[in-house]
């Protein structure tokens, strides 16, 4: 009998293939009731572990007698869930976007590699052909020439993704490794900024596009994702003047791809026809709560393997406990001053099975996350902001600041029947806690006032760029701090509720690739 140090315990999870559908719980790829395969499990990266596995609930039986004693009682519950802290990572977030937001992922195409050669990628059929100056990013390969960002060039199929340069090498990946597109390099003089509107819901920008290029399906631009014109892309791919840069929101793209319309924008745009500059723009996967009636929509449940080293006498001395049927449930991401961004993840599930020596299909090699380069409070902010919904600014300077998301996942439980039977979600709430300095008196009149605000923030680092929106919330609290010799602060809650535009209380844009300068 060994002792397991806290330190040594791993985390990896799989998607179950049966997603809870018909009463079947908790089933992997390749388990009796479930699709053939071999599950693919993914290794996590906790910071620390709440509660996580079964929690036993037993009722006695205390009977009145002159024994005065208690006699044997009987189990009468159990609650399963998997709560964790990790550090907000590139990889985690893509882990679980679509099970907290009950929806795929929608935005940028992204391809499965099967192999390269000198020019080229070789990918699953998503029949999709990419045109001509599609910017793809690639990572997780042993080549170092077969990653990075690259122009696609003409002669590409919905099978192979030819490259512009070419200077790869020939390589079967193996892994995670993933082929995204990134974005888009226009030919010269394309786009245009052909109008700068100011609208009852803010100033918008129209951008033009004599070749149509807008309606590409791999790019699949979507109102209320954001797009980025990077301020480090080169001078020549990018518009001329210096305003004319930045994240935006995509308010409407033109069925035929002649234009795209944004806003919230950094600084505001000019009208402008840049006749020589082939204008680069990035975009990304885009993922946002959805009606249950939408083709977007998924209920996703998930396993959780967790391996606990030394626990037993059994050859190797490892045993693993398998978390089933776990719905997502809630999500803290919490910002505080120099420091990294973190998660909190809260998952609830209908069992966790009895310590076992015999692992499951798969779970003995889990991909390793690629994308793990933690996101600084100060140094990789690239937005912070509470707006009104004509986008005049209430304020920017945050102390702190957590968005909660919540699924109001349960467990239903019957008769004759230990744990969860199913699991129900109720309603997608979001949530906001931020302490922020006092600089503007619009803060307590928009409390006040229950007007309508919007919130952005979001983060770029090597690993690639992520950005929060919220496009309707009201803002509650704003009692005052005084503390002495320092700034007074303003205590505020957000409430999010249904856009009346996006219909949608979150949206979240992960773009594989910035420029920076």
């Amino acid at each position: 009998m060994g002792r397991v140090l806290t330190n040594n315990v791993s985390l990896q999870y799989a998607v179950e293939s049966t997603e809870l559908a018909g009463g079947a719980v908790g089933l992997l790829v390749g388990e009796t009731g479930a699709p053939a395969g071999t599950p693919e499990w993914y290794a996590l990266e906790p910071n620390e572990y709440g509660d996580i596995g079964a929690t036993i609930t037993k009722i006695p039986r205390n009977p009145i007698s002159n024994t005065r004693q208690r006699r044997k009682g009987a189990i009468s519950d159990l609650d399963s869930q998997a709560n964790y802290g990790a550090d907000l990572i590139f990889s985690h977030l893509r882990y679980f976007a679509e099970a907290y937001f009950f929806s795929t992922f929608d935005g940028a195409i992204q391809f499965q590699p099967t192999a390269t050669d000198a020019d080229s990628y070789t990918v699953n059929d998503l029949s999709v052909v990419l045109d001509e100056n599609t910017l793809i990013y690639s990572r997780g390969f042993v080549g170092a020439t077969n990653n990075g960002l690259k122009v696609v060039d003409v002669g590409s199929t919905s099978t192979d993704i030819v490259v512009k340069g070419g200077g790869m090498t020939v390589e079967t990946p193996v892994g995670n490794a993933s082929v995204e597109v990134a974005g888009f390099r226009s030919a010269a003089g394309d786009l245009a900024v052909s109008a700068v509107t100011a609208t009852s819901e803010g100033t918008q920008v129209t951008i033009t596009s004599a070749a149509n290029i807008f309606n590409s399906t791999a790019l699949n631009l979507v109102p209320g994702q954001f797009i980025c014109f990077a301020e480090g892309s080169a001078a020549l791919n990018k518009f001329t003047t210096a305003t004319n840069i930045g994240y935006a929101k995509i308010v409407s793209v033109d069925s035929g791809g002649a234009n795209i319309v944004i806003d919230e924008t950094k600084d505001l745009w000019v009208v402008e026809v840049a006749a020589a500059q082939e204008v680069e723009f990035f975009v990304g996967t885009y993922s946002r709560n959805v009606k249950t009636d939408d083709p977007l929509f998924l209920e996703r449940s998930v396993q959780f393997e967790i391996g606990l080293p030394n626990l037993d006498n059994n050859p190797s001395g490892d045993m693993y406990e398998y978390s089933k049927g776990n719905y997502a449930g809630t999500l803290d991401i919490a910002m505080v001053l120099s420091d990294k961004v973190t998660l909190s993840f809260g998952f609830i599930g209908t069992d966790t099975d009895n310590p076992t020596s015999t692992r499951k299909a798969g779970a003995s090699a889990p991909l390793l996350p690629l994308m793990t380069e933690a996101f600084s409070t100060t140094s990789d902010c690239i937005r912070m902001r509470i707006t009104k919904v004509d986008e005049t600014g209430i304020t920017t300077d945050f102390k702190s600041l957590t968005l909660k998301i919540n699924n109001n996942v349960s467990p239903e439980k019957v008769l004759c029947n230990l744990g969860a039977r199913f699991m129900n979600y109720g309603n997608f709430e979001i949530d906001g806690e931020g302490e922020l300095l006092f600089t503007d008196a619009a803060v307590p009149a928009a409390i006040r006032g229950n007007e309508t605000v919007a919130m952005t923030f979001g983060a770029r680092n090597e690993d690639g760029a992520y950005m929060f929106h919220i496009p309707s919330m009201t803002m509650g609290g704003g009692n005052r701090s005084y503390p002495i010799n320092q700034s007074v602060t303003v205590n505020i809650t957000g409430e999010a509720y249904a856009d009346s535009v996006l219909d949608i209380s979150l949206g979240l844009t992960m773009f594989p690739y910035i420029p920076v300068v």
